[in-house]
């Protein structure tokens, strides 16, 4: 996958700049694989991050618009954001 036009600044050096977007000053990053969301968590942890967090309309917007067809094009069938249900359902 490539990150046109995207200016990765605020990304970490040690991440692949052709993996990496940016939306103000957050570096995204979309890992593939099939993983539950504690799994897919711990990923993110493990290289800096944390899973993405959509907090305003414009950040949903820049997903949907910039990350969304590139999950679209692979195998995956879906894709995990930073929200559970771990306080009032257990999972």
């Amino acid at each position: 996958m490539k990150a046109f036009g995207t200016d990765t600044t605020y990304c970490p050096h040690h991440l692949s700049k052709s993996d990496l977007y940016e939306y103000g000053d957050l570096c995204l990053k979309i890992h593939y694989g099939n993983w539950d969301w504690e799994t897919a968590r711990q990923i993110c942890l493990n290289e800096g991050g944390d899973i993405v967090q959509p907090r305003s309309p414009g950040m949903q917007q820049y997903i949907r618009v910039n990350l969304l067809p590139q999950v679209q094009k692979s195998e995956e069938d879906g894709f995990r954001i930073g929200a559970t249900d771990l306080n009032s359902e257990s999972h």
